[in-house]
């Protein structure tokens, strides 16, 4: 189904759940920017039976054409998921972005990449196979469109729940950050092995996927589990949120789960270790994932002490300053419930 397709017979839209997986590397964040555009959360409904008004103007970002849209005028537009999704959607439906009325789950941060992003969109009968056994055909049609760092995993129908709002109506996220590190180690005096000041270049692999972060320091991780376990629960997490939600959010949150499993140990003098982090909460604010991994790795490799979780519930700016984010291509949203 191509862009030149007759919508003028696409009178009937269907919503439809789709599970999106990218790697962020190269974007600027999951939704669409533009000058004075708004989320597409926010975007109000369109008429189910309106038809696309289509435009002339064109523009391109690195040459790369942008399709035709009702809403705006075509202009330079960053790289991003949505952007280049319903790029893909438009060329595929024939539909105007407007009647698509993508929603998603999570505005996820430039670099940031995902397995389990939900998706809700509208889809004309056109496109629709003949029966539901068939929806592979829709996950095939859209990925062909799709650049090789962004893929659909699943369609499903949502003539159940057509109103389902990805955002609003989730229950449970889950992230996880993956890190590799090596592990501090001493000797039967107390010293520290030369090889634990060696830096990242010495335990970095050509393999190394790059969805991980390697620690540029040696990190103690023997009160690890514990440190995850302080984190966990009902707290006032503005220290670990992005400075404007600190202001303007209240931030008494509920973190259900912070763990972590080892993904895998090389034993040499001083073990090179890569783990994975889950975290599990109804919602998080801006940052406040990369800011909780960020703050655990400062205290195993004792840039802070302890005695920090005594004023790190206050939620002042003070308290703020003794977190640091770990950057954002560790970082994956795993699955959005419902």
């Amino acid at each position: 189904m191509s862009a030149t397709t007759n919508v003028e017979n696409k009178s009937t839209l269907h919503r439809f759940k789709l599970i999106v997986a990218y790697n962020g590397n190269r974007f600027k964040g999951f939704q669409r920017q533009s000058s004075g555009d708004t989320s597409a959360n926010d975007i109000p409904p369109v008429a189910e039976t309106s038809n696309p008004t289509t435009s002339t103007t064109e523009a391109t970002t690195n040459d790369r054409k942008r399709p035709r849209s009702e809403r705006l005028p075509k202009k330079n537009v960053p790289l991003t998921i949505q952007e280049s999704l319903e790029d893909a959607l438009e060329q595929y439906t024939g539909l105007d972005r407007n009647q698509l009325r993508l929603r998603f789950a999570g505005r996820t941060d430039g670099g940031v990449n995902a397995r389990g992003q939900v998706v809700a969109v509208s889809l004309p009968e056109t496109v629709l196979p003949e029966n539901s056994q068939q929806l592979w055909i829709i996950r095939k049609s859209i990925n062909s469109r799709l650049p090789g760092d962004i893929s659909v995993q699943d369609v499903s129908s949502l003539a159940h729940r057509p109103d389902l709002d990805p955002r609003k109506d989730a229950i449970r996220k889950r992230y996880s950050y993956t890190l590799k590190f090596r592990r501090k180690v001493v000797d039967a005096n107390g010293n520290l092995l030369p090889i634990c000041s060696s830096g990242p270049n010495c335990i970095r692999s050509a393999l190394d996927p790059k969805t991980l972060w390697i620690s540029p320091w040696t990190l103690d991780d023997s009160n690890l589990t514990r440190y995850c376990q302080l984190l966990t629960g009902e707290h006032d997490y503005s220290a670990f949120v992005h400075k404007r939600s600190r202001r303007e959010k209240d931030n008494v949150l509920t973190v259900d789960t912070f763990t972590y499993q080892c993904l895998e140990e090389t034993i040499e003098d001083a073990p090179i270790v890569t783990i994975q982090f889950q975290v599990e909460a109804k919602g998080f604010r801006r940052g406040m994932v990369r800011n909780l991994v960020g703050f655990v790795v400062d205290l195993c490799r004792g840039q802070i002490d302890e005695s920090i979780f005594d004023t790190i519930w206050s939620g002042t700016d003070e308290a703020a300053k003794a977190v640091h984010s770990a950057p954002p291509f560790g970082l994956c949203l795993e699955r959005v419930d419902y």
